[in-house]
């Protein structure tokens, strides 16, 4: 295979001068090389060791290709010590996770709606206290008393009341926790588990993190969180 002792033993003695050595592998097993086949064996161990060690550095500089530890320092570096690998993250979920926070839109209403359907698979309420749109105005569509938006105000034209609305996933579906009740061996309410089935859960943080990512500097949102 490309790349590894064999390959690069073939080349190291696809080198030699023709004629000084005896070749490995002829009829006649008394005229192979032994003591040069050992010598360039080392050689080509070292070769292919050198080989992987550059085919696993070239994949770390791409986050398409990066894996293991690498994608956690990429996150870091990208995204500050707020992003991190979730306990059910695979490489490949937490590579589409970076990817989709390095592309996001940010700095407009749009960008926190983007980033919660994207984490929590709802669209928020979003109000702006200083747009009519949201608040209800003069000559504006739907205005009447306590149905369209909200109580307005002008001193507030850096402010946004953000409304997420989910429900955490705990524990593992279809299952029983500790003394929850009855079940069959591996069926049923109980199971053998490990935490690869662990539902994926989005806690607070996770969306009072993304809801200030989107946001510009010298602004304030005022995150509630309402059960799905």
């Amino acid at each position: 295979m490309l790349g590894d002792q064999t390959d690069f033993l073939n080349r190291i003695q696809g080198l030699l001068p023709q004629g000084w050595f005896p070749v490995t592998g002829e009829t006649d097993t008394s005229s192979a090389s032994p003591i040069l086949d050992a010598l360039l064996s080392g050689a080509a161990a070292q070769f292919s060791a050198l080989w992987t060690q550059q085919q696993y550095v070239r994949a770390q500089t791409r986050i398409s290709t990066a894996t293991g530890i690498q994608l956690d320092i990429i996150a870091l570096d990208y995204l500050g010590p707020a992003f991190v690998r979730r306990d059910t993250d695979t490489d490949a979920t937490f590579r589409a996770r970076i990817l989709a926070q390095l592309l996001a839109p940010r700095g407009t209403r749009e960008s926190i709606t983007l980033a919660i359907q994207n984490l929590c698979g709802t669209t928020p309420l979003i109000i702006e206290p200083g747009y009519a749109q949201d608040t209800g105005g003069w000559d504006t569509a739907g205005l009447a008393w306590d149905t369209a938006g909200c109580w307005g105000s002008t001193n507030m034209p850096f402010e946004v009341l953000v409304t997420v609305y989910y429900s955490p996933a705990i524990g593992i579906p279809d299952l029983g926790g500790f003394d929850s009740g009855g079940g069959g061996w591996d069926a049923g309410a109980l199971a053998w588990v490990d935490d690869s089935m662990v539902a994926e859960t989005v806690t607070p943080d996770d969306v009072y993190a993304t809801v200030a990512s989107c946001m510009p500097i010298a602004s304030v949102a005022w995150v509630q969180i309402v059960p799905a």
